[in-house]
């Protein structure tokens, strides 16, 4: 069995095609194939489907990538292992939301890379990008944020589509204003920035407080700033730092919205490489100076 010939199913997998991911991995078409072909014969069975419309995985095709991305993904940790000193790049590659914290965790974690020559990619983006990244293996992680109380929906969301998440904060929801402490009950006149990068099962629904309007914007800065000046309105978040609220002019009081959950989320089958581990552990540290400072 050939490992090229796997990272060649795995990107027809991934994109449908043998046309797209011919232009993906810039290899002929029928060299790749040729190589699936050899790789149905040497395992025995048939992963894919063809037809008109494209390539579509057999019973037997999706229980052969999970094995696939498992044995790719040891195989790129052993090569990061042991190949750090010979002038190998590190590559790691992550979705995250735009809560502060969670860039102190991406700034550590690139600091601990040290002098190692390294290729990472982390960037902002909502819940809908980063779990539709993740589902077509543009990246190996992705950061979610979900409401509490649509903790079974996301689970659901993310067995459907062969994702597996693991939380790694839990937040006290909070109510943010620059018109000092309200309660929920004083929301239905105010303007409500809601967070449109928050997973949702039905993002077209409403809020609880039924707000007299709703704006949605993506990324936790943007909405401080636009709370700052936009008057009589309020945000949903997981808080602000004492050094946020005095820079912005905005009060923080408890919601009764429940809890906002933050989860790593990565590909059912896909084995975490120690760069990904330690990510993990820097958004954790992150997470717990947060905390701490509460």
């Amino acid at each position: 069995m050939n490992i090229l010939h796997m990272r060649y199913a795995l990107e027809v997998a991934r994109t449908g095609s043998v046309n797209k991911a011919s232009e993906s991995l810039l290899v002929a078409q029928p060299n790749i194939s040729r190589s699936i072909k050899e790789l149905e014969s040497d395992l025995g069975i048939t992963i894919f489907e063809r037809s008109a419309k494209g390539m579509t995985l057999t019973p037997d095709g999706e229980e052969f990538m999970v094995f696939a991305e498992r044995i790719l993904s040891q195989i790129e940790d052993v090569e990061n292992k042991y190949r750090e000193g010979t002038g190998r790049k590190v590559s790691f590659s992550a979705a995250v939301a735009g809560v502060p914290y969670i860039t102190d965790g991406a700034a550590q974690f690139i600091l601990s890379l040290g002098d190692v020559a390294c290729d990472v990619r982390i960037y902002e983006a909502g819940a809908a990008d980063a779990l539709k990244a993740l589902s077509e293996s543009e990246i190996s992680l992705a950061l979610v944020r979900y409401l509490g109380t649509d903790r079974e929906s996301f689970g659901a969301y993310c067995a459907e589509y062969g994702l597996l998440a693991e939380d790694v904060a839990a937040w006290d929801a909070c109510l943010i204003s620059r018109e000092g402490e309200r309660s929920d009950k004083d929301l239905s006149s105010m303007t409500h920035i809601v967070d449109s990068g928050i997973f949702s099962p039905d993002p077209k629904r409403g809020a609880k407080a039924d707000p007299r309007r709703r704006i949605a914007v993506s990324g936790e800065a943007l909405r401080v700033k636009l709370l700052a000046k936009i008057p009589d309105s309020y945000i949903v978040s997981s808080s602000v730092t004492h050094e946020t609220a005095e820079r912005y002019g905005v009060c923080v009081s408890k919601s009764s919205g429940g809890s906002i959950c933050d989860a790593v989320v990565y590909r059912k089958g896909y084995a975490l490489t120690e760069r990904d581990r330690e990510f993990i552990r820097c958004l954790k540290r992150a997470r717990d100076r947060v905390v701490s400072e509460k």
